[in-house]
């Protein structure tokens, strides 16, 4: 593959991704034996919703989705990561189900965190790096303005 076909990545991903597949790790060494594959990968998935959110959540959908999915393929084989993206587990414990909802607010905190570093970082530098993903061009409609 040469220059001219690789696929243009997301800078923000590549950003994101060492914070991601840390967590990924934690949480598999910490939960592994004790949750389910779908458990797992559900609560994976919710952690990357709010790791993401800071810099998608305002965007297209349809970015935030791919920005969800490319980290979770991360780790995930991609079945995996379509199921956790798509279905909702059952979970085996009452604690399971409370971290299905606790772990999108730590996401969040780590994402606004890093957010924030990247703010402070472009701030005391000369050199800007990108601090948002790429925007979705939007065609235009017949004989609508720009």
């Amino acid at each position: 593959m040469n220059a001219l076909t690789k696929p243009r990545l997301d800078p923000v991903v590549e950003m994101l991704a060492p914070k991601a597949v840390s967590a990924w790790n934690a949480l598999d060494v910490r939960y592994g034996k004790e949750l389910s594959t779908p458990e797992k990968g559900y609560l994976f998935a919710r952690f990357i919703l709010g790791l993401t959110t800071p810099f998608y959540g305002e965007g297209a959908p349809s970015l935030h989705l791919s920005a969800c999915r490319n980290l979770l393929l991360r780790v995930l084989p991609p079945a995996e990561a379509t199921q956790a993206l798509e279905q909702v587990p059952q979970p085996s414990t009452d604690w399971v189900a409370k971290a299905f909802e606790a772990i999108e607010q730590i996401g969040l905190r780590d994402g606004q965190n890093l957010r924030e570093q990247q703010r402070a970082a472009d701030a005391a530098s000369p050199i800007k790096t990108p601090t948002t993903p790429p925007r979705s061009i939007e065609p235009h409609q017949d004989g609508a303005s720009a």
